[in-house]
């Protein structure tokens, strides 16, 4: 997933795209041939869904736009450290 997240950057560095542009291949990301938005992931710990990493966690799908905050939200629950991406 990390590579995404860089991919991600990459495009939104891109001079040559419109915001448009950007916006729809950020949206085309995949990981495993599946679009985020469509892996099943929510703001919830992985290992419990009990646990809420985000206000309305459970209702809270995980996609291209917010994949790094998901990521930030399970290393910090995990090992209580702040990621900076």
């Amino acid at each position: 997933m990390r590579t995404v997240t860089d991919i991600k950057k990459q495009i939104l560095d891109l001079d040559k795209l419109t915001g448009e542009e950007k916006t729809q291949q950020i949206q085309d990301l995949k990981i495993d041939g599946l679009p985020i938005s469509e892996l099943g992931l929510y703001f919830v710990l992985p290992s419990d869904e009990n646990i809420e990493m985000a206000p309305n966690g459970k209702m809270t799908k995980v996609t291209a736009d917010n994949l790094e905050h998901y990521l930030e939200a399970v290393v910090n629950h995990y090992f209580g450290i702040s990621v900076q991406t």
